[in-house]
């Protein structure tokens, strides 16, 4: 999938493609080839000798079609954890999923939200945390 330069190693593209299930993680739609790895964290905005860009929480399985959309369309993107900025940690940010919001984790997993993350949330790695509610009781 996709021949660019990735920051990605085999194993990491490997976890990034098993987690999406082999499908685009903006639109959902199965990718067959010419998926592209896409970073959250920019590479241009932390550069090679960050070793955080290489993290599976800092990828994306995208079309090309959907990769174009982030990218000309950034602003919406961030709203919507697509991109983040250097200094965000990407598995403190949530990010919109076709199948809804959820943190990425470092082992390749993903932690669903079940609700709507508040403006600017983004959950303290350094606390233990609480199993998301999905059951729609407080």
């Amino acid at each position: 999938m996709g021949s660019s330069p990735s920051a990605f190693n085999v194993e990491v593209k490997e976890l990034i493609l098993r987690r999406a299930g082999f499908s685009c993680d903006r639109c959902g739609i199965r990718v067959t080839s010419g998926g592209h790895f896409h970073h959250r964290n920019p590479r241009r905005m932390g550069g090679s000798g960050n070793a955080g860009l290489g993290l599976p929480s800092n990828g994306l399985l995208l079309h090309p079609s959907c990769h174009d959309f982030v990218e000309s369309h950034r602003k919406v993107a961030a709203q919507m954890g697509f991109i983040l900025g250097s200094s965000q940690n990407p598995a403190e940010w949530p990010v919109y999923l076709w199948s809804g919001w959820a943190y990425l984790e470092e082992d390749g997993t993903v932690t669903k939200l079940g609700r709507v993350p508040a403006f600017n949330e983004r959950r303290d790695l350094a606390q233990p945390q609480e199993p998301p509610r999905v059951d729609g009781r407080d």
